[in-house]
């Protein structure tokens, strides 16, 4: 079980990359054009299930943590598998799905990245933006209880 909650909430965060909020109250326009056609990398995540935190990022293989995101100006989401690849055989690109941001700005939304992440869609709540960080949460669930999520990426 845990093993699969680990595999979603990677999932998850792997998609989930690129977008920010400055420390300002930023409008949706003024925080797409921070965001767009950048590469980000996650460099931290955390997750609690059942009132247990758990680094998630020491968990993943060298071929994840090497992995970059770009949410295009086209709102497509691209992801690339960085210099190392965990199979031979995946591409070194993928594009799946789309991006937008939501509430002013404050909120991430994806779908359609069924394909590339298994997921339909998802909203992930920025809770911390600069210039070169972008901090967000969301919560998954896999079979029954709430797995809180909390990913940092940072502009490469």
């Amino acid at each position: 079980m845990m093993k699969k909650i680990l595999i979603l909430a990677v999932t998850a965060t792997s998609l989930i990359s690129s977008c920010k909020k400055d420390d300002k109250k930023d409008s949706s326009t003024g925080t797409e054009a921070k965001i767009a056609d950048k590469k980000w990398k996650l460099t931290a995540h955390s997750f609690t299930y059942g009132g247990t935190t758990t680094d998630g990022y020491a968990m993943l293989p060298a071929c994840q943590t090497d992995n970059f995101y770009v949410f295009a100006a086209d709102k497509s989401v691209n992801s690339d598998e960085g210099a190392t690849k965990c199979s031979s055989s995946d591409p070194q690109t993928k594009t799946g799905g789309t991006w937008e941001l939501r509430s002013g700005g404050k909120e991430l939304f994806f779908s359609g990245a069924e394909a590339m992440y298994g997921i339909k869609e998802i909203t992930l709540n920025i809770i911390e933006s600069t210039s070169s960080t972008l901090k967000v949460k969301y919560t998954t669930t896999v079979g029954g209880p709430s797995i809180e999520n909390v990913a940092t990426y940072t502009a490469m």
